[in-house]
């Protein structure tokens, strides 16, 4: 389907490229009556990692917070879901989960994705789509995300959503364009603070 925030339904050579990274990763198929592994994927726009991650047999929740994707990708769970896996789209802004840690962070308020915690709930409860549950964080085998760092306040907000919803001893995966050597720095520096990099 295409409207309503999807940007021209593209997706980004680094989305493609862990897709491919995890379908050829033998350790994310099921064994025997092994426990189904759960994915989530953070900022998915169009879903094309969080899909691979469903095709390969992870029950998986796709989230973003711009009402156009949470749309489509509600339409899309609706028809690719009843499977063995599960597939379900939750509404996940991440300025919310840094007020939600108590976490101050300066972000560009004339963003559609920047609107805050009580703009969040009011998208979700418009859009159909339900937030992440919080008895769901530190539980998630796998979090993926593919160019989600294009904001500045992205560097200090991508490893606290990668720390609040990990399993410990989970796996986090993610593929970026670097357009900005600095904040990737910042980045990286908020994964080894997070304890989810060695120094």
């Amino acid at each position: 389907e295409h409207g309503g925030g999807l940007d021209g339904c593209r997706f980004s050579p680094s989305a493609l490229w862990l897709a491919v990274e995890l379908a050829n990763d033998p350790q994310l198929r099921p064994v025997g009556g092994e426990r189904r592994l759960h994915g989530l994927e953070l900022g998915c726009g169009l879903a094309l990692v969080g899909l691979t991650m469903h095709a390969l047999g992870l029950d998986t929740t796709l989230t973003d917070c711009l009402p156009g994707h949470l749309r489509n990708l509600r339409g899309l769970c609706a028809r690719l879901g009843g499977g063995a896996a599960e597939l379900r789209v939750r509404c996940l802004d991440w300025q919310e989960e840094a007020e939600r840690s108590g976490r101050v962070c300066t972000v560009d308020a004339g963003s559609p994705e920047n609107s805050g915690a009580s703009a969040t709930e009011e998208l979700a409860r418009g859009v159909g789509v339900e937030r992440l549950d919080s008895a769901e964080r530190h539980s998630f085998d796998l979090v993926a995300a593919s160019d989600v760092l294009y904001e500045e306040h992205h560097a200090r907000l991508l490893p606290l959503v990668l720390q609040t919803w990990l399993r410990p001893g989970g796996v986090w995966c993610i593929a970026l364009a670097i357009r900005d050597a600095d904040m990737m720095v910042r980045f990286v520096d908020g994964l080894h603070a997070a304890g989810l990099m060695e120094p």
